[in-house]
């Protein structure tokens, strides 16, 4: 009765323990596995946006309550817009490369992040492009605003992209800064090139030239000038820009050879597109860019609507958690660990070659445990069969020396 009472009990001892095997694979399968695997990725997304913004205090020089605020403001963008904190970082990256301080880079960060999603385009590009073309142009931070909402202005209304845009103004912008070009008409005769398939850099060279040809022409150039009757130098130029060029050019009705001969094999296709286009067109479209305030914003939030931009928010919003998770103790932890494990390994590392060989050579007997308990259990479990073939042969040579006997 007692083996009885101790078998059953050891039964129900054997489905409580594939029970709760049962249970331990699934809640291994089902939580512990993938909060492990949340837990890496936050370490490895939340080391990512530290390294970002380690490379920005390096380059603005930000350091405690600076460095926290730009921290805190790529945070920001990421909880709450398309783009992630770690973009935000890179983009301050660009922004402090182009010469902003922490004041500055708070500041222009925001617009920056408008002309990104109005464009389509990744916010550290956008916020390269963006301070290349203020660079370039001689303005300060507190202009970004004004002049992103005249790019997006730009390439929502001509045939053109703010990649364009920016490679347009490497060439033209310095040239058209120091002859008093306004911005907004510089981008607007960019425009309307680019609707003429004069883009990019092409753009932006032919409009160099022309500008140079005008206030520094040849002798050929200035009796073409003076056979049309145009008033051009840096003083008009400054005071009526080029829709004054352009309508002079009009009412003196230049023809496509005159427009070549007066800027050239390199700016005259361009010109005569321009003049093609028109004075008039060019002045509206100038004033256009010039009451375009707030158009980047506009423009930016348009394009979050529907399911892609909500999608894009809430993976940013995503990526903010997991930073958010690994900033409360546990980056800091594992990186103290991983300090702790390569100091272990330096140290030994420097150790003598032969404490290195005796490690080596117990290292090798431990690895041979293994292999070795393998091969001794299978051959204990072969041992019956070659036990029977053994006694098998034994009878058969037993019987055969039987019969010569």
């Amino acid at each position: 009765q007692f083996r009885s009472a101790m078998q059953n009990v050891e039964k129900s001892m054997a489905k409580m323990g594939k029970k709760m095997q049962g249970v331990g694979k699934t809640m291994s399968l089902g939580l512990t596995a993938p909060i492990v695997a949340f837990g890496a990725m936050a370490i490895r997304t939340a080391g990512n946006f530290q390294k970002s913004m380690n490379k920005v205090a390096a380059l603005s020089g930000a350091t405690g309550d600076e460095l926290k605020k730009l921290t805190d403001l790529a945070r920001k963008m990421g909880a709450t817009t398309q783009f992630s904190a770690s973009e935000a970082a890179d983009a301050m990256g660009f922004l402090a490369m182009a010469g902003f301080n922490t004041s500055e880079q708070l500041v222009a960060l925001p617009s920056v992040l408008n002309l990104a999603a109005a464009a389509s385009l990744d916010l550290a590009a956008s916020a390269d492009i963006a301070s290349n073309i203020m660079s370039g142009y001689g303005k300060t931070t507190n202009d970004l605003g004004g002049i992103n909402d005249k790019l997006v202005s730009t390439f929502t209304s001509t045939n053109t992209s703010l990649e364009m845009l920016g490679e347009s103004f490497k060439e033209v912008g310095p040239v058209a800064a120091g002859l008093g070009i306004d911005f907004a008409e510089a981008s607007a005769a960019i425009g309307l090139l680019g609707d003429a398939g004069i883009q990019g850099s092409k753009a932006g060279t032919a409009l160099k030239n022309a500008l140079v040809n005008l206030v520094k022409p040849t002798d050929a150039q200035r009796n073409v000038m003076s056979k049309l009757g145009l008033k051009i130098n840096e003083t008009t130029l400054k005071n009526g820009g080029l829709v004054d060029v352009m309508r002079q050019l009009e009412t003196r009705g230049a023809s496509t050879t005159d427009m070549m001969a007066l800027f050239g094999k390199t700016a005259g296709p361009g010109m005569v597109a321009l003049l093609s286009k028109g004075s008039a067109e060019l002045e509206n479209l100038t004033d256009k860019l010039m009451k375009s305030g707030g158009v980047a914003e506009t423009v930016a939030k348009k394009q979050m609507e529907g399911f892609n931009g909500a999608m894009l928010k809430l993976k940013s919003a995503f990526e903010e958690l997991q930073i958010a998770i690994a900033s409360s103790g546990l980056l800091d932890m594992f990186t103290g660990f991983a300090e702790v494990l390569a100091l272990a390994i330096g140290k030994i590392s420097k150790l003598s070659p032969v404490v290195l060989n005796i490690g080596v050579a117990i290292a090798v007997l431990v690895a041979s445990i293994g292999p070795l308990l393998l091969l001794l259990g299978s051959l204990l479990t072969l041992a019956p069969v070659l036990g029977t073939a053994i006694a098998a042969l034994g009878a058969i040579f037993s019987a055969a020396t039987w019969q010569i006997t």
